[in-house]
């Protein structure tokens, strides 16, 4: 059941306010339905009964592909065209200001 109401600013503030927890205050992300414990036994179940499919897993692109679909230049060739190979980390260099005592 859906019941619309209207509230003075104030009072909606107020409202929503006590929906924040304190400060350094853990809750509970999950419960119920959505749990992980629950999701990984029933969701197929669940979304079968609401009448959904699963959603696909989200296919994500390395950082160098993203940015050849987005500026068209490949991070990782020179500009002969030859592939880039990683050889080894340079540290960075300390000097007196970043020195620890």
């Amino acid at each position: 059941m859906v019941h619309e109401l209207t509230l003075p600013t104030e009072e909606f503030i107020a409202r929503v306010i006590d929906h924040i927890p304190d400060a350094r205050l853990h809750g509970v992300r999950y419960a119920g339905l959505l749990s992980p414990r629950t999701k990984r036994v029933r969701y197929t179940a669940f979304l079968r009964l609401l009448g959904q499919l699963r959603p696909r897993k989200v296919c994500r692109f390395r950082w160098s592909t993203s940015l050849i679909l987005t500026f068209g230049v490949d991070p990782l060739r020179d500009s002969q065209g030859n592939r880039l190979i990683w050889s080894y980390r340079i540290p960075p260099r300390l000097n007196a200001e970043t020195r620890a005592p």
